[in-house]
């Protein structure tokens, strides 16, 4: 496979249902996707999450709070296609599951899309958002620098599909090899302050102009980011070219930091 996404699959997706052979149906899951010619990002979050309001960072979760948000998913990186089938390389993984196969098979049924993967176990059943057809903006971050000029070994996209973003950051070192993060704490015996490392892996999908304010984060891996904005006001429009490259200039969890992007695609005027 080696061919762009077909053109039907490209915008942004609410799951729907999950049916996996010998479980229950899943429709409770909050899972959006966006998807463009060469890039994808997607992020599940279970149903029934605690009440985390007035913890302003991971440092302040306790370690149930902390196993909750280890059974959080998301994958972003690049999509090659062959007809039906559609591979999504795991670049950036929430889960500690990279070189895990993800060749599924795709089809619509009237207007849904079924994403199926390759045993057929396990079906999941899309519905495109509302407005979400228009100008596509991919970036891919180079580098993250701190104010004191340490750069830091992070990978991260920002996808944008008409109003709808998602931002995805990855946490600065690769997590170990395991099933799933929630057996990784349970192996390791990890403490609070160790667990921490390996759920600062940021995935946060909202609206560019359709929310509360410009930017808003509506659903996020770090629940505390939501609510907030992704781009202060002016920022976006204020990313300037240097090096071949946008650069972004804000504050992180340790103070002032300098993102350079590049520019994967872009297919609307760069305004907000």
């Amino acid at each position: 496979m080696n061919d762009l996404v077909p053109t039907g699959f490209i915008g942004v997706w609410q799951r729907i249902s999950m049916e996996a052979k010998g479980r229950p149906a899943d429709i409770t899951t909050q899972a959006y996707w966006i998807q463009t010619s060469a890039l994808q990002a997607d992020m599940r979050v279970p149903a029934g999450r605690p009440d985390f309001s007035g913890k302003a960072s991971l440092a302040e979760y306790s370690v149930d709070d902390l196993l909750w948000l280890a059974r959080q998913q998301g994958i972003a990186g690049m999509t090659l296609a062959g007809g039906e089938l559609v591979h999504r390389r795991r670049q950036i993984d929430y889960q500690p599951t990279r070189g895990r196969d993800n060749t599924h098979r795709m089809h619509f049924e009237g207007e849904l899309l079924v994403d199926e993967n390759l045993q057929g176990s396990v079906v999941e059943k899309w519905r495109r958002l509302a407005g979400a057809e228009g100008g596509v903006i991919t970036l891919r971050l180079l580098e993250e620098a701190e104010a004191d000029g340490r750069i830091v070994p992070r990978k991260g996209y920002l996808l944008v599909v008409s109003d709808y973003f998602l931002f995805v950051r990855d946490r600065p070192e690769f997590t170990r090899q395991a099933a799933s993060l929630e057996d990784l704490f349970e192996a390791q015996d990890l403490e609070c302050e160790e667990m921490v490392p390996f759920l600062d892996c940021e995935f946060s999908f909202g609206r560019r102009s359709g929310g509360a304010q410009p930017w808003i984060i509506e659903l996020s891996t770090l629940p505390y980011r939501e609510g907030k904005a992704l781009f202060s006001p002016g920022q976006f429009e204020a990313l300037r070219a240097g090096g071949n490259a946008l650069v972004q200039r804000g504050r992180g969890r340790n103070g002032l930091i300098t993102r350079r992007w590049s520019i994967h695609e872009w297919t609307e005027p760069a305004t907000a």
